[in-house]
């Protein structure tokens, strides 16, 4: 495929997620959702009235429309007859850079030269491309799964291309430099005109390019970008609506609560209520400092048979997301796109997740859904980590009474422990398939070494989170006592088997002095609040 100057250099990957074909009764309709990926409609038959950004396109036989990724939209049929659509639900992947093996890609959107209603004459080359499309997925033999792929891969180039003969490329550039102005300027009082003369183009023209690329007048972009920042700013009980508004570019609170109520269903004092009842979380281990806050997650990863002491708090999180792991045949990214649309459904108030994975899965998708907040996992340690979330979401007193509580039960079980073994050495050793670890500063060793003041028979502040070693490290640490973690797959037995028949296991102190204690890989090898203080109670039961 050729592809436009500007992805020239971006290795970008097309994927076809879903070809339906709906038809939508006399005087029925399609009920008002929101896109989690590009959604490409043809008209096939009938006549309606297709509503997206904010407009409306009347949907006559042959005509096609373009969403990105979270536009509102509802399609109804005209009353005299009904209305067929074709929906294509695909997403266009962007490579990142990584110094991992495995190639990682992100979801973006906003690159096709049109949305909205599609011009040109490439329109009638699109159409007759998308029925080839539907009637090679309707053939039900595996031969046609190769005629599909070069089908859709055809009509994505056939999308780069649509209406570039009739409008220059800098256009595009010049729509994105008045959408990050928006984005820096937001709180101002910003108009059309001031946008238009940004792009360097007439008023009139700019609205009209700026909705056939984004599919909705730069003033509601600009709205939807205010409400956005405004439902952050309302995670603050301090903040009153008034001083929201004005913060978010609202010079009339009374507009300000019709927009917001709009958009959301509520108002913003009742949103404002609510919001920590509606609290996302992306990354698995914060969902053990909202717990630390007292707050439960509307929507959190959840790995049953992993995180065994969760599952008193599992029932009460109604949106299970998947977690980013390679098993049952779903890719990493079918895992994320699958989260992102349970995402969209739920309508949550805030999303949290780590800087890494912000960057590396989505990008600025997720602000299509609800406000972000990144935590820097590497460059903060878990008391850190806590405050940092406490911080976003205004519950810095909370986060600092349950450090309090911590430090004093840490302080506590350290004097307890003393009593108990003195400074005889204790270590960690986990077997995940044929690999031994130990753990340093970012995993067990916080807590065991730092909080508790345990003897290491390694350097564990040398390591940052974990080290394979062999069965020589072992033995020359020489543990006095043993915390033995091993995974439960048939390859972690077959070793602890192995280990347990070898001479220089059963000469090891802890082993021949029965100082041995089998444990879950979690708690104990996470990096939370939530464990760390799991792990306090269950050490003093051990050897207390």
């Amino acid at each position: 495929m050729t592809l436009r100057d500007d992805f020239k250099e971006r290795e970008l990957v097309y994927v076809c997620n879903d070809l339906r074909d709906v038809l939508i009764q006399n005087g029925e309709s399609l009920p008002r959702q929101k896109t989690s990926s590009h959604l490409l409609l043809l008209a096939a038959g009938g006549k309606g009235t297709l509503r997206a950004g904010g407009h409306s396109y009347a949907v006559d036989e042959g005509r096609m429309f373009l969403l990105g990724i979270g536009e509102w939209f509802e399609i109804e049929s005209r009353h005299g007859g009904g209305c067929r659509l074709l929906l294509l639900d695909f997403d266009e992947l962007e490579s990142m850079p990584s110094w991992e093996t495995e190639r990682r890609f992100r979801k973006i959107t906003g690159r096709f030269p049109q949305y909205g209603e599609l011009q040109g004459k490439e329109v009638r080359e699109l159409y007759d491309t998308m029925l080839r499309l539907k009637e090679a997925a309707d053939q039900a033999h595996a031969s046609s799964g190769n005629r599909q792929g070069i089908l859709f891969q055809q009509l994505v180039g056939q999308l780069l291309t649509a209406g570039e003969s009739e409008r220059p490329l800098s256009s595009l550039e010049d729509i994105e430099r008045t959408i990050a102005y928006m984005e820096e300027h937001f709180h101002e009082n910003l108009e059309r005109d001031k946008l238009a003369a940004i792009a360097g183009l007439s008023p009139w023209y700019y609205s009209g390019l700026f909705k056939r690329i984004k599919g909705c007048s730069p003033i509601a972009y600009l709205n939807e970008i205010r409400l956005r920042h405004a439902k952050k700013r309302l995670l603050d009980p301090r903040a009153s609506i008034g001083e929201v508004a004005r913060s978010c570019g609202y010079g009339d609170e009374s507009y300000f609560r019709r927009k917001f109520k709009a958009e959301t269903g509520v108002t913003p004092g009742a949103f404002s209520r609510k919001s920590h009842e509606r609290i996302a979380v992306l990354s698995n281990p914060y969902t053990a400092h909202l717990l630390a806050l007292g707050i439960k997650p509307l929507a959190a990863p959840v790995e049953k048979g992993r995180e065994l002491y969760r599952e008193t708090y599992y029932s009460s999180v109604p949106v299970h997301l998947g977690r980013s792991c390679l098993e049952h045949g779903e890719t990493e990214f079918s895992i994320w796109h699958t989260n992102y649309k349970l995402l969209a459904a739920a309508g949550p108030s805030y999303i949290l997740c780590d800087d890494g994975l912000l960057q590396m899965q989505y990008g600025l998708d997720l602000n299509h859904i609800a406000p972000c907040g990144s935590v820097p996992w590497l460059e903060l340690n878990w008391r850190s980590h806590l405050r940092h979330i406490a911080s976003l979401l205004r519950l810095e007193e909370r986060a600092e009474s349950w450090l309090e509580r911590y430090e004093a039960k840490a302080a506590a079980a350290r004097i307890q422990l003393e009593a108990a073994i003195g400074t005889q050495s204790l270590m960690l050793l986990r077997v995940a398939k044929d690999q031994l670890s130990v753990f340093g500063r970012r995993n067990v060793g916080a807590v065991l070494y730092d909080d508790l003041g345990l003897t290491c028979p390694y350097e564990w502040n040398d390591i940052q989170v974990e080290q394979v070693v062999d069965m020589d490290f072992v033995s020359a640490c020489n543990p006095a006592y043993l915390l033995l973690a091993s995974d439960t797959d048939a390859e972690s037995i077959d070793c602890l088997k192995q280990l347990a028949a070898s001479d220089k296991w059963r000469c090891l102190q802890a082993v021949a002095n029965s100082r041995i204690v089998h444990v879950e890989p979690s708690p104990w090898l996470e990096y939370s609040p939530l464990a760390h203080d799991l792990i306090i109670d269950k050490l003093l039961g051990w050897l207390t």
